[in-house]
């Protein structure tokens, strides 16, 4: 059963072993995930109007991963940034093993956070932690 204190988590993550972990691990500490192996599944994305719809969050939490087949993850937030994603853009975590400095500037400007690959899953769950705690914080909505 969920508990309506937790995010909801949105995973993006081609490696089936990863998304398996982060999708156990999430569930077992109670959050709602839902999980996509491609950035093309992202519900902003299917959507033929070019600006979120919706009134509130599609998740508090998202996670991709830098290196997916037809989308980075970073080209992915960037999308939804310019699409009007209603995700808090410090609630959204890059997986990747190395950055450029033009990635790097980017994150930054996005307001995201990277994770080195390979991660260890405690640094996940304390970044998780720092989440909630800012949802908590600002007043938003959980789901």
């Amino acid at each position: 059963m969920r508990d309506d204190n937790k995010p909801k988590v949105m995973i993006f993550e081609d490696d089936p072993i990863i998304l398996k972990l982060f999708k156990g691990l999430f569930v077992f500490n109670g959050h709602d995930v839902v999980s996509y192996s491609e950035p093309s599944q992202c519900p902003l994305l299917n959507d033929s109007q070019c600006e979120c719809q919706m009134d509130s969050p599609c998740a508090d939490v998202i996670i991709a991963d830098m290196e997916m087949r037809d989308m980075t993850g970073l080209e992915l937030f960037a999308l939804q940034r310019k699409r009007g994603c209603k995700a808090p853009e410090g609630n959204k975590l890059l997986l990747g093993k190395k950055l450029t400095p033009e990635q790097q500037t980017v994150i930054h400007d996005l307001g995201c956070r990277f994770i080195k690959k390979p991660f260890n899953t405690y640094e996940i769950v304390k970044w998780m932690e720092a989440c909630t705690r800012r949802l908590f914080a600002g007043g938003t909505t959980l789901h």
